[in-house]
């Protein structure tokens, strides 16, 4: 097939923008693609295994172009800012990365001063909400409150079909879209542990200034109050000046531009017990993966998203026992299901006990297994993405 796809790419600092570069080499494999994007780089690596192409040059070349797919990576991030223009005016299939895009289009539209059109979009998103509302936002007013108002009007109704990576958002974007044609891809990523050595733990502890003494606990991504950080510091603070266990925070991500995390650190005196090692790579990711004992992952509130870096932190687990986790009983194994569920050994914990019984101070560090037939391999994966739009039974290409 011949597929058009509008997505950021790296050096982008977007989850999308990692997803999309692990995909394309095996899309490639099968299929003919062409990239759009608005973050040309001459000299990356996927530049070899696909056409890549300035979002401004689709106009002229669809004209000169047939295909048979047009697919937009959209999430609520600025980097997907370019291609709202397109996927109204050249409806395609939307992959939704999350349940609700008000924040990236406030302040796309708002920042342009084009408080009118923000008006209407709220406003054909959401025709049951005072116009009130819409005002506050245009002041910037609403603040958290943006969450009860996702302003997916647009794009779901324009899309020929939409994909979302967990079963529950599709179920809740249902509900309100019930014309829309929806459906589910469950998410795969890279084994991280084909990119780590025997000794790629020890050696990057000792980097870090951990001992094997330590247990570590670590968070990855954007340091944001979203990703519960100011919580974990807190939480962290009660080990302060504590021997067993022996404590250390490493926190990996890019620094917010709304939220200090080392000044909160800073702050309530842990700075000591917190390492920072600000963004990383694609690449390196692994070897800190490797370097932890326990993963944070606590993101909340939650827009529907499907966290990648947490099936990473699962998926270091996937051929052997070596990940571990805290918990107040033993787990012999567990799987991530698509409705926020840890599956065990003869019981179902839900995510929210499981992180109420990490916090307690009777702590048991116990090794975990994902089942290896829960995880989904990244060329399954890329079959499944690329096929979604024929499964929707819809013509995806506007033949005007």
């Amino acid at each position: 097939m011949h597929v058009a796809i509008f997505s950021p790419l790296p050096p982008q600092r977007s989850g999308i923008a990692h997803y999309t570069s692990e995909l394309l080499p095996l899309l490639s494999r099968e299929h003919e693609i062409d990239l759009y994007t608005d973050c040309i780089q001459p000299d990356s690596t996927i530049n070899s295994l696909v056409n890549v192409f300035d979002a401004h040059d689709f106009i002229w070349r669809r004209k000169q172009t047939s295909y048979d797919h047009i697919i937009y990576q959209l999430g609520n991030a600025t980097c997907h800012d370019y291609m709202w223009p397109y996927l109204a005016h050249y409806p395609g299939h939307i992959v939704l990365h999350d349940g609700h895009v008000h924040h990236s289009r406030a302040r796309s539209l708002l920042s342009q001063k084009r408080y009118d059109a923000y008006r209407a979009e709220f406003a054909f998103s959401h025709s049951d909400c005072p116009t009130d509302v819409a005002e506050l936002g245009v002041q910037g007013l609403l603040g958290n409150l943006t969450y009860f108002w996702p302003m997916l009007g647009v794009p779901m109704a324009v899309a020929r079909s939409v994909s979302v990576h967990n079963s529950r958002l599709a179920e809740n974007l249902q509900h309100h879209y019930s014309h829309s044609t929806i459906n589910t891809i469950r998410m795969g990523v890279s084994d991280p542990t084909t990119a780590i050595k025997d000794s790629t733990r020890h050696s990057t502890r000792n980097i870090l200034g951990f001992s094997s003494k330590h247990v570590v606990f670590a968070a990855y991504g954007g340091l944001t109050p979203e990703k519960r950080i100011p919580q974990i510091l807190r939480a962290v603070k009660k080990f302060k000046g504590q021997t067993h266990p022996l404590i250390r925070l490493l926190l990996v991500g890019n620094p917010a531009t709304h939220y200090d995390a080392r000044a909160d650190a800073h702050t309530l005196g842990i700075e000591h017990l917190v390492t920072f090692t600000n963004y990383v790579a694609d690449a390196d990711l692994p070897k800190y993966l490797a370097a932890a004992d326990v993963y944070l992952c606590l993101r909340w509130p939650s827009t529907g998203e499907t966290s990648a870096s947490m099936i990473r932190c699962l998926a270091m687990g996937n051929r052997s026992s070596l990940r571990t986790s805290l918990s107040t009983e033993t787990c012999q194994c567990f799987s991530l299901r698509g409705h926020g569920l840890y599956r065990t050994h003869g019981r179902t914990q839900s995510t929210q006990n499981l992180s109420a019984s990490r916090s307690t101070s009777s702590m048991k560090i116990t090794r975990l297994k994902l089942h290896c037939d829960d995880c989904v391999t990244m060329q399954a994966f890329a079959s499944n993405w690329v096929c979604a739009p024929v499964n929707t039974g819809k013509p995806i290409i506007d033949s005007r």
